[in-house]
């Protein structure tokens, strides 16, 4: 009897060292979709129920927060890149959708410009101006340019680099430009 055969253990054991019910693939799919769903449980466990997997809201809840933390943060870490992934496709979708919505109104606003109400078209304009600004901040945004210049304090900068020693004391001359 020198080889000994492992036995398959029916059940997972908890980080407090107790037996859960089900087996640990049932454990970690069950945690997978609770990190899935944003560790709403109740959305787990509709899944699991329409997969056949009858498992409660209170075992889901006690898993995540008692018998298997640590397990569930590991993989909500795991899943993290595929998660933000995910929401970011959705958000980039949605604001095609928005810009498609945006350009049908301005259109709309375009061609019926003359029924506004002169009392309107300022908070109109106002209205589209804004608009305008936060597309071409987007745009920037997306094309990974600056959305604002700084603004830099020449005279102060220069002093501190003199406090510190790294230039020495300018003379003060007039700045000729070209």
């Amino acid at each position: 009897m020198g080889t000994e055969v492992q036995k398959h253990v029916p059940y997972a054991i908890t980080e407090r060292g107790t037996r859960a019910r089900y087996d640990d693939s049932t454990v970690d799919l069950a945690l997978r979709l609770v990190a899935l769903a944003g560790g709403k449980v109740s959305v787990a466990e509709q899944q699991l129920a329409s997969e056949g997997i009858p498992i409660s809201r209170g075992t889901l809840e006690t898993w995540v927060e008692h018998s298997f933390p640590q397990r569930y943060w590991q993989i909500r870490k795991d899943l993290g890149e595929d998660v933000s992934e995910d929401v970011a496709g959705r958000a980039l979708e949605r604001a095609r959708r928005a810009d498609e919505a945006q350009a049908l109104v301005l259109e709309e606003t375009i061609a019926k410009y003359k029924e506004i109400s002169p009392d309107a078209l300022p908070k109109a304009a106002q209205s589209l101006a804004t608009a305008k600004k936060q597309d071409i901040e987007m745009s920037q945004l997306l094309r990974n340019k600056p959305t604002s210049r700084p603004q830099i304090d020449i005279k102060g900068t220069i002093a501190s680099l003199e406090r510190l020693g790294v230039v020495e004391k300018a003379i003060d001359a007039e700045v000729v430009e070209d």
